[in-house]
Order: C-alpha cells, then sequence, then structure tokens
C-alpha cells in the first residue's frame, strides 16, 4: 500500500446498496461505546469517517449524561461496527474544557460551542477482546 491509503467498508443504505457519506464525502463507518474508564458504558452508537471521531461524540454524551460540567476526563473505548468492518477495538483518553465560541452560518444563523474535546490514543487495548467473536 503506497501512500498509506486503506481501505473501509462503509455503513451502506440496505434499500439503495449505495454507502452513506459526510458532507465532506467521506465515507461512514459505525462505532459502538465499550467503556469507559474501564467500565462498561451506556448505549452509545456513532457514525464517523473514523474512530476518533466517534470517540470524541460518544465522550460528549457520557459527559452530558452523567451530569460534569467544565472539565471532564476519561478513559474512551469503541468498537467498530460496521458491516463487513473488522471489528477493531480503539481506544483512547479523552479530556473536555470549556471553550465558548461563536461561529456565524449561512443564513444569518450562529452556533455556540460551550466545550472543545481533546482525544489521545492509547495502546493498551490488546487485552480487550472485541464483542463480535
Amino acid at each position: 500500500m503506497l501512500g498509506g491509503s486503506r481501505s473501509f467498508k462503509a455503513v451502506t443504505n440496505p434499500r439503495t446498496g449505495k454507502a452513506r457519506t459526510s458532507k465532506a464525502g467521506k465515507s461512514l463507518r459505525s462505532f459502538k461505546l465499550v467503556a469507559v474508564n474501564g467500565k462498561a458504558a451506556g448505549n452509545c452508537k456513532a457514525l464517523a469517517s473514523n474512530p476518533k471521531s466517534a470517540a470524541s461524540k460518544c465522550f460528549s454524551q457520557w459527559c452530558r449524561i452523567n451530569k460534569l460540567q467544565g472539565k471532564c476526563a476519561a478513559n474512551v473505548t469503541v468498537v467498530e461496527t460496521t458491516r463487513g468492518g473488522h471489528g477493531k477495538t480503539y481506544s483512547y483518553n479523552a479530556t473536555r474544557r470549556t471553550h465558548e465560541t461563536e461561529v456565524k452560518r449561512k443564513g444569518g444563523k450562529s452556533l455556540t460551542f460551550k466545550y472543545v474535546n481533546k482525544l489521545y490514543t492509547t495502546k493498551n487495548v490488546k487485552n480487550l477482546s472485541s464483542p463480535r467473536k
């Protein structure tokens, strides 16, 4: 594989058979939250183009459910659940901090972002088994 290109299965629509894509045109994959801080986590399923984005979405949801406002930190583990995917497990050290920013959108609407997530990969997920086996 020259150039480091990887091929991944994409989430497909069962009726049309076409792959779902993001607004940027990247194919979407599905992920499920397995554990937070080594303990089994709740129900979080995310569609994202890469596992880091899915872990960030699930981490935000976990902080919101546990009513952790302001700073929040945890070790987040997600597994790929895309049909035909590898079922690989990914683990990240995640932190969240407050960061008020306002972004103007087309049409005059504005969005306010309250938090910023930072995720760093951890390589200690070899002992976790995939739930697909």
